[in-house]
């Protein structure tokens, strides 16, 4: 930058005319270059050619100031130098951009963001404390969530939602104790039934002798025992008179038969002074087989009286 004054002029006089060319230029172009410290001040040239006044001061007359190089600029002298924005340097993002913009609508990404290689319906997931990335959300991200919130509360007990491993054919789900449960072999039954009734008019029509009782009808029920279903046990067999059997040595049995065999369940009504009219009879069990026939038979002691008389055999099944 230079300043051009009179050679003929004392120095003193010289000097004051470059120091009020600069206050001039300072004046007139801090608005435009002071906010702009990267941008260099075109070179300007103070020249003058008239004689200093008698004072030793300059007139604004008399200083031309040469603008034609430098930065291109709008505006008049009057209205101010505006620079362009394409003549800027050291310039930021942050320095010409908001800070607060659109980051997504409902529609689309705001016009300040573009990605790639996303997939729909991922997300922006933290895969670090410092560092992102579009991704499908684990299940495991996922803060207090229950079961029963993303899972049918009910659904089929034998369905996809259930396995087992280690199983045996047969056995059954059953409670082990009051908070737990496991798979084992089903309890054998503890359930007893009574199957008959044998029934006789009158028991003096046994014999002294065991002898097959009719099946539930007394006169012509047939002579014959019952086939079992399942497998199970002989427990024990019952009897009943509809009166006393007699006196002392008068006595009536009621026997349990399998598969034409006695087993040695056999019911007593012994004759007496009192009234003796039942009697039963029972085992720590006898095994029976599906298929096998269980059947009453009777016989007496003496000479009962005459009485009908009704028997059952009680069993359980496995």
């Amino acid at each position: 930058m230079r300043f051009q004054a009179s050679q003929g002029l004392p120095l003193e006089q010289r000097v004051r005319i470059v120091e009020q060319a600069l206050q001039r230029m300072c004046a007139e172009f801090e608005e435009v270059y002071l906010n702009s410290a990267q941008s260099p001040a075109p070179p300007l040239v103070a020249e003058t050619t008239e004689a200093a006044s008698t004072d030793g001061t300059i007139e604004e007359a008399d200083v031309d100031f040469d603008d034609s190089g430098g930065h291109d600029h709008t505006g008049t002298n009057g209205t101010g130098k505006q620079i362009s924005h394409a003549n800027l340097t050291g310039v930021t993002p942050n320095q010409h951009h908001n800070q607060q913009h659109v980051l997504a609508t409902n529609v689309g990404l705001g016009a300040d963001h573009t990605m790639s290689g996303a997939t729909a319906g991922h997300c922006l997931r933290a895969s670090s404390a410092t560092a992102a990335a579009f991704a499908q959300v684990q299940h495991s991200d996922l803060g207090g969530v229950t079961p029963n919130q993303h899972h049918n509360q009910q659904h089929s007990l034998t369905g996809a939602d259930h396995t087992a491993s280690g199983l045996t054919a047969g056995h059954v789900l059953t409670a082990l104790t009051p908070t737990t449960f496991g798979f084992q072999a089903p309890a054998a039954s503890t359930a007893k039934f009574a199957i008959g009734p044998w029934v006789r008019n009158d028991i003096n029509n046994s014999g002294v002798t065991a002898q097959a009782m009719p099946f539930r009808a007394p006169s012509t029920g047939v002579h014959a025992g019952v086939v079992m279903p399942y497998a199970g046990t002989l427990w024990a067999i019952t009897v009943s008179l509809d009166g006393d059997v007699g006196t002392a040595g008068d006595n009536y049995y009621a026997l349990t038969y399998k598969n034409g065999s006695s087993v040695g369940i056999t019911a007593q009504i012994s004759g007496g002074a009192g009234t003796e009219k039942t009697a039963y009879d029972t085992d720590s069990g006898v095994s029976f087989a599906a298929g096998d026939v269980i059947q009453a038979y009777d016989q007496f002691d003496g000479s009962p009286d005459a009485r009908g008389c009704v028997v059952f055999i009680i069993v359980s099944f496995s």
